[in-house]
């Protein structure tokens, strides 16, 4: 039951004031009691309190005294209550007008206080009478807490991110934000942050999976990571990466396109490469896929490159990272993903392109960028490119939990009593009448001391013999046959 409001909650909202500062001819401030009765002071008053009451206050201290509040204060303060404060307040109105105009006292009211959270109390237990006849509601196992409540109304569903609107988002020149996601939790968490595109990246080979590249990654893991960040998607653009070995040929890419499609639920696919990939990329958009490209370092070719190294230093590079990206375009991509590329390079295959290009380690002159989820959150221990940027570092906050879980579970502080789950006084007494009373919970590890070392380290318990008998008659046993043995 809420608790019933206080005398000082209501008379907070309504400005019942006890005490007044009046202006002395000196300036000095004299604190003196507004009623004129004999109960001059709050039953609660402290001795301090009292004491002002004996001792004027410096003209400075009294300019800026408040005699009285308006109604928006009032109100304002009213709705900052509790809930069983702010329920009763409205019907204490003129209780408590009277109280400010010293037409009541504080005992009196407080009746009328106590009146009204009797009459909340009895509706309140004539509600519950009438329910006891419904079926109690059944607590859910995941995600329950301590009684049924009424779900919240689900927010509109956002509009849907399609290439229609990435177009209107890069015409109007808004960058385009992209992040990868590999299943229902980074796709529900970078959707709900506002990312424009989610791209389920081969990536997942390293940062998921912590493959050493992308190279082992398969179709079917690629398609089984696809439907799990599709149930996290609401608004976000899906796209998939096609994995090493996917698309060797134009038949293969069409065919593994479709089934991250048809099965893995994304809305584009993304493969590597460009002169060499643009048959691979019109057989896809005649299939009616959609498509982005990816230039300049691509991971799936790390060996071919040398490893890890920005493309594109040279003019001559760069002239063939333009090409690339000018054929991707015209096969049908309608975005080019530009990796590792410096940025003079990077913002010039901008200006050439139609279509908008997403920078990783390009520079800022790209029509968008993207990053790696792990990335982003500090969550990758392995390796951290240049181009990345660690906005959360998490993996200290997350290794805390996960540790205060297991002390939590070592000391059998978890779970509690309302974490678990009961049963009803009649079949427990039937099932104590057919196996006996239930064993007590077992008592928390004790926590032993032990003698320190001069080193600082705990010095190890003495090791007992085999059949030496300890204190409360308890013996070490080393075997099983020193168990069995009498």
């Amino acid at each position: 039951r809420p608790s019933r409001p206080r005398v000082d909650q209501v008379s907070a909202a309504y400005m019942v004031f006890v005490a007044v500062l009046r202006r002395t001819a000196g300036g000095c401030g004299l604190k003196v009691p507004r009623r004129t009765s004999a109960d001059l002071f709050m039953r609660d008053a402290h001795l301090k309190c009292v004491s002002t009451y004996l001792k004027p206050f410096p003209p400075h201290l009294t300019q800026f005294i408040c005699f009285g509040s308006s109604s928006l204060v009032q109100r304002r303060r009213l709705s900052a209550l509790p809930a069983a404060a702010a329920g009763a307040a409205p019907a204490v109105d003129a209780w408590a007008e009277r109280a400010a105009a010293r037409d009541l006292s504080a005992a009196e009211l407080q009746v009328q206080l106590d009146l009204q959270a009797q009459q909340q109390s009895e509706e309140e237990g004539k509600a519950a009478a009438a329910t006891t006849a419904v079926e109690e509601e059944e607590v859910p196992l995941y995600g329950g807490g301590a009684a049924p409540h009424v779900a919240p109304a689900a927010p509109p569903p956002a509009k849907k991110v399609g290439l229609h609107a990435l177009r209107r988002m890069y015409e109007s020149g808004e960058p385009l934000s992209v992040l990868t996601a590999y299943d229902y939790p980074s796709a529900r968490l970078a959707d709900g942050a506002g990312a424009d595109v989610l791209l389920v990246g081969d990536s997942l080979g390293m940062v998921v999976l912590g493959q050493d590249d992308t190279t082992e990654v398969t179709v079917s893991q690629m398609v089984h990571h696809c439907q799990a960040a599709a149930r996290g998607t609401r608004r976000a653009l899906l796209v998939a990466d096609l994995p090493f070995g996917a698309y060797l040929t134009p038949q293969a890419a069409a065919s593994n396109g479709v089934r991250l499609v048809k099965e893995g639920r994304a809305d584009a696919v993304k493969l590597e490469g460009g002169v060499r990939a643009a048959e691979q990329v019109r057989a896809m958009v005649d299939a009616g896929l959609a498509v982005m490209g990816h230039v300049g370092f691509t991971p799936q070719s790390v060996a071919q490159l040398g490893g890890y190294r920005v493309q594109g230093r040279s003019a001559a590079e760069a002239r063939s990272l333009l090409e690339d990206a000018e054929a991707l375009q015209e096969a049908g991509c309608f975005a080019v993903v530009l990796e590792m590329v410096p940025a003079p390079v990077a913002a010039l295959i901008t200006s050439k392109l139609r279509v908008p290009t997403i920078g990783i380690g390009a520079g800022g002159g790209t029509s968008g960028q993207v990053q790696v989820f792990h990335d982003v959150l500090g969550l990758y221990d392995k390796l951290s490119p240049r181009f990345s940027h660690q906005f959360a570092r998490l993996e200290g906050p997350m290794r805390a939990a996960l540790g205060r879980y297991c002390a939590a579970v070592k000391r059998r502080s978890f779970p509690a009593r309302r974490h678990s789950f009961g049963m009803s006084d009649a079949e427990t007494r039937l099932l104590e009448a057919e196996f006996g009373p239930p064993p007590p919970p077992p008592a928390p590890p004790a926590r032993a001391s032990r003698a320190r070392a001069p080193n600082g380290h705990a010095s190890p318990a003495p090791l007992a013999r085999p059949h030496e008998p300890q204190r409360g008659g308890l013996r070490l046993l080393r075997s099983i046959h020193e168990w069995r043995a009498p």
